[in-house]
């Protein structure tokens, strides 16, 4: 039986939205969590540095094109699991001024 391919068992719809991470696992790419991040713009490229409770854990470089598309697709990804949860995810930035709104109220 021939090695299976890093795509078999990956469902995706045009152009990038993966159903399935059944496949994914045979990358065999490291696997980060992370909670915050930091974008900085260079002359030709985009760098995100992608944080761990505040700390800096990994930096990551990618055209402008590629970062358009990126974001692009990860907004189309957050619409697609709001709509089938029927829930709408708050932003850090959210969070944030609702946090700041309750300390400010008198106790």
């Amino acid at each position: 039986m021939a090695e299976p391919t890093p795509t078999q068992g990956v469902t995706r719809t045009p152009p990038f939205v993966v159903q399935s991470v059944q496949g994914l696992t045979q990358f065999h790419a490291p696997l980060l969590y992370f909670n915050g991040f930091a974008i900085a713009l260079g002359s030709s490229d985009f760098t995100l540095i992608l944080n761990v409770d505040n700390v800096p854990a990994m930096t990551l470089k990618c055209s402008y094109t590629t970062a358009k598309t990126f974001g692009a697709k990860l907004q189309e990804a957050v619409k697609q699991f709001e709509s089938i949860t029927n829930y709408s995810l708050l932003t850090s930035d959210d969070i944030s001024k609702a946090m700041q709104a309750k300390a400010q109220q008198p106790k």
